[in-house]
């Protein structure tokens, strides 16, 4: 539910944001737009929880292309990777979101007032399209259960990103894991149209 409620609530914040935009800005603004954005998602998120009486939160990835780069906004273990042209996968941001020496304790989460109280601590990062083949945004679910180089695998086996996606997914799950219970993938072709400049491709 929390996942979900953080993922429309995204679409819906990042669209607004850029409506209220004259054009698409620097790399700074950018990067300035999608912390504000998990701001107020988080916002959002942790009112919903309070409100449902649950006390739950959820981890958010969102990728974005932004003029000519990919600028992507992660918090918690959700993590994101790029397929450059020599076929392997690179993770995006190297902060994993986790806690040094705590497991698989997460440093923060959406749906506690985490990200806004503690000064915005909203991993950014822009990386230039023309580096960039194809997208993978996953939850630990994924890349905790299989190596970087069976996932580069699997993101080239295939043209179709559901088909892909599909794949990761089950292969994660079928490692029968400690996180294989919450593998979840969106695979993005970077070179595939866009309605502009700024349009969200989908957060995980």
């Amino acid at each position: 539910l929390f996942s979900r409620l953080c993922c429309n609530a995204f679409l819906d914040d990042w669209g607004e944001a850029c409506a209220a935009l004259p054009g698409v800005g620097s790399e700074k603004d950018g990067e300035s737009l999608m912390r504000s954005t998990f701001v107020s998602v988080d916002r959002f998120v942790s009112r919903a929880s309070r409100y449902l009486g649950q006390g739950s939160g959820a981890t958010l990835v969102a990728a974005v292309r932004w003029g000519d780069c990919l600028l992507v906004g992660s918090v918690g273990d959700t993590a994101a990777f790029s397929l450059g042209e020599d076929g392997s996968l690179t993770r995006i941001m190297a902060d994993d979101g986790r806690a040094d020496g705590a497991g698989n304790t997460l440093r923060e989460a959406m749906g506690y007032r985490l990200i806004e109280r503690d000064g915005g601590r909203v991993q950014t990062a822009l990386v230039p399209l023309r580096f960039v083949r194809r997208v993978l945004l996953c939850s630990d679910g994924v890349w905790t259960q299989l190596d970087e180089g069976r996932m580069s695998e699997i993101v080239l086996e295939s043209d179709d990103p559901y088909v892909t996606a599909y794949r990761l997914v089950h292969e994660a799950a079928e490692a029968r894991g400690p996180n294989s219970d919450n593998a979840t993938a969106v695979v993005i072709h970077a070179g595939a149209p866009v309605r502009s400049e700024s349009t969200p491709w989908f957060p995980c």
